[in-house]
C-alpha cells in the first residue's frame, strides 16, 4: 500500500525475504528469536498493509510445500507400503523436515514388514495392535514358523494317507482271510462230521451184517444136532454174538485175532469130538 516509500516492501517481498533468511522454526509454527527483518517487523508490517503472522503463515505454507515436493518419492513408496495395513502413512503437519523424513522411512519399513507378514500367511489377528518394527518382526517369525509347520504337515499328509490306505486294505484282506478260513474250517468240520456219520453207519451195517451171518450160520448148523462139531460151533457162535453186542468197533477188531485162536481151538475140539462119536 505504501510500498512506494523507501524501506517499505510488498507482502510478497516480505515473504521471500523471510524465507531466504530462514526465519521460521523447524516446525514452522513461529519465528526464531531475533531473525525477523527489522523492516518487515517494525516498518513494513505496520505500513505495508500486512501482519507478521500473515507472513509467517505464508512462509510456513511455502516451506511445507517445498518439503513435501522434496520427499514426494519417499511418500509415494511409503503409501504403497502401508496401503491396506494398520500402519498410517505420516503427514507433514508441524513436523520438521528431519522428523518427516524419519517418519516416512519408519512407516515404509513398518508397511513392508506388515506386507511380509501377510504374504507369509498372516491374518488381521496376527497383526492386531502391532505398530512397531520389533513387534512386526516377531509376528513375521511366528507366522513363518506356523506356516512352515503347516507346509511340513501337508508334505507328510500323502504319506500318512498312503499308510492309512495300506492299513485299511490290510484290514480288509485280513477280514477276508479270516472269513475264508472260518468258512474253510466250517466246511472241513462238516466233511469230518459226514465222514464220522458215514463210518458210524458203515460200522452199524457191518455189525448188523456180521450178526445176521452168524445167525444164519447158527441156524444152518443147528439143523444137525447129532453133529457134535456143529453143536460146539453153535456154542461158539452164541458166545461171539454176546461178546459182539457188548463191544464197540475198536474192541471188536481187537478181539478178531483172539477169536481166530479160539476158533482154531474149537475146531480141534470138534475134530476130537467127531473122533469119539465115530
Amino acid at each position: 500500500m505504501l510500498s512506494f516509500i523507501p524501506g517499505i516492501d510488498s507482502f510478497e517481498e516480505a515473504v521471500k525475504r523471510e524465507m531466504a533468511e530462514g526465519s521460521l522454526s523447524g516446525d514452522r509454527t513461529k519465528f526464531k528469536p531475533d531473525t525477523q527483518s527489522f523492516t518487515d517487523k517494525y516498518i513494513g508490517a505496520g505500513l505495508g498493509g500486512y501482519t507478521m503472522e500473515q507472513v509467517r503463515e505464508e512462509v510456513a505454507k511455502r516451506q511445507a510445500q517445498a518439503i513435501e515436493d522434496k520427499y514426494r518419492p519417499d511418500a509415494t513408496r511409503t503409501k504403497l507400503a502401508t496401503d491396506g495395513t494398520q500402519i498410517a502413512a505420516p503427514k507433514l503437519g508441524n513436523m520438521t523436515e528431519s522428523e518427516y523424513s524419519a517418519a516416512l522411512g519408519e512407516s515404509e519399513v513398518l508397511g513392508n514388514l506388515t506386507q511380509q507378514v501377510r504374504a507369509a500367511g498372516g491374518t488381521d489377528d496376527d497383526l492386531a495392535g502391532i505398530t512397531t518394527a520389533g513387534g512386526l518382526r516377531g509376528a513375521l517369525k511366528k507366522v513363518t514358523d506356523r506356516e512352515q509347520t503347516k507346509a511340513e504337515e501337508r508334505a507328510l499328509q500323502p504319506g500318512r494317507d498312503a499308510l492309512q490306505e495300506e492299513q485299511r486294505q490290510f484290514n480288509v484282506t485280513t477280514g477276508n482271510l479270516a472269513s475264508q478260513q472260518k468258512s474253510a474250517n466250517e466246511i472241513a468240520r462238516q466233511q469230518l462230521q459226514l465222514q464220522i456219520d458215514q463210518a458210524k453207519s458203515n460200522d452199524e451195517r457191518y455189525f448188523h451184517e456180521s450178526k445176521m451171518k452168524r445167525l444164519d450160520a447158527q441156524e444152518a448148523r443147528a439143523d444137525s444136532k447129532e453133529n457134535a462139531a456143529s453143536q460146539l460151533e453153535l456154542a461158539r457162535m452164541q458166545i461171539e454174538m454176546q461178546n459182539a453186542d457188548r463191544l464197540d468197533e475198536r474192541q471188536y477188531r481187537r478181539e478178531l485175532a483172539r477169536d481166530k485162536r479160539s476158533q482154531d481151538l474149537v475146531t480141534a475140539l470138534a475134530s476130537l469130538a467127531t473122533a469119539f462119536v465115530i
